[in-house]
């Protein structure tokens, strides 16, 4: 019975895996206990007409092969009294393409680590701080959060090249996580519905080929339908509205422009599954497109992306716990 009780003590703990910077997947912003950690190395991979890591080039007759690797860990510590996590994450892989490129090498594949972040994420109705005991009986309902992320310049850059894991800019992305649950609150009929508004701030990156490029903010809406359908896996149904800024390329030796780029929406849909490897172990799979003509903005992004992710979730009590039964 006590080795029931952790098992259904963590089930709910597992979903939690902030992924990328733009999109962060769906049942991240569910509660926390105090002292809870969640280790995830989440694999990227598809074709887009960008590099998925800063997304400040987009042209429509280019793929670019992504393949990226992040590695995150969420700590979860009460902060005045209401819930509060810590995210930090670093993400590497290889870029490479076979589409000429404007002013590029021979050889477009570029590879090794990109921009880190960090991120904190505080509660601002519906989710106090939680000691472990009080977790247990917690019914999620209506939950709201307020998100600051910094991306920092620290990745693999070359600025005589248009193609790069790091973008050698800063970036803040302030956002608003809505969680709601919908019917009861018990492990196996969860269903809620979570929307994430976001506004992202990007620095000028003033070596990019001789010129200094300067991007508007990126507007994003981020929403997930989840349900679970046994214990042990859920369901999620996802869609994503993105808008980026309009962006202006600057000669470093003239100071005359010398290229513009109006904003640009897009529209993706995906899927996403969940199954619960073991007490501590689940594993994420996500599937994302991009959907829409685009014909009113003929400079989009598109493409699609696969996503797994593999958290480990642990509580130190609850592992002196489980040492203690074994």
């Amino acid at each position: 019975m006590k080795r029931l009780f952790l098992a259904l003590l963590l089930s709910p703990l597992l979903f939690a895996a902030p992924a990328m910077a733009q999109l962060d997947g769906a049942r991240v912003y569910w509660t926390l206990p105090k002292n809870m950690n969640i280790l995830a190395v989440h694999a990227i991979s598809g074709t887009v007409n960008a590099t998925v890591t800063n997304l400040n080039r987009i042209e429509p007759s280019i793929d670019i092969d992504n393949q990226l690797y992040l590695l995150t860990f969420t700590h979860s510590q009460p902060l005045l009294g209401r819930s509060f996590m810590v995210t930090a994450s670093l993400p590497a892989g290889v870029i490479k393409t076979d589409s000429p490129l404007p002013l590029a090498s021979n050889d477009p594949f570029v590879h090794g680590l990109g921009d880190p972040s960090l991120g904190a994420t505080i509660n601002l109705f519906g989710a106090p701080g939680l000691m472990l005991r009080e977790y247990v009986r917690y019914d999620l309902r209506t939950v709201a959060w307020l998100n600051v992320n910094a991306t920092f310049p620290l990745g693999q850059y070359n600025a005589e090249e248009p193609l790069n894991i790091g973008s050698n800019q800063t970036k803040v992305r302030v956002g608003l996580p809505l969680v709601q649950a919908i019917g009861p609150w018990v492990a196996g009929d969860r269903t809620t519905l979570e929307v994430t508004p976001s506004w992202t701030w990007i620095s000028d990156n003033n070596d990019n080929q001789g010129q200094t490029l300067a991007q508007d903010p990126l507007l994003a809406v981020e929403s997930h339908l989840t349900r679970d359908i046994t214990r042990n896996a859920a369901l999620s149904l996802d869609y994503s509205y993105l808008r980026l800024g309009e962006s202006t390329r600057t000669d470093n030796a003239s100071g005359a422009m010398v290229g513009m780029t109006d904003a640009t929406t897009s529209h993706l849909l995906g899927l996403t599954l969940n199954v619960k490897v073991n007490d501590n172990m689940s594993l994420f799979a996500t599937h994302m497109q991009t959907v829409g003509d685009n014909e009113e903005t003929p400079i989009a992004l598109e493409g699609a992306l696969f996503r797994a992710t593999l958290t480990w979730s642990f509580h130190p009590v609850i592992e002196r716990r489980r040492a203690f039964l074994d």
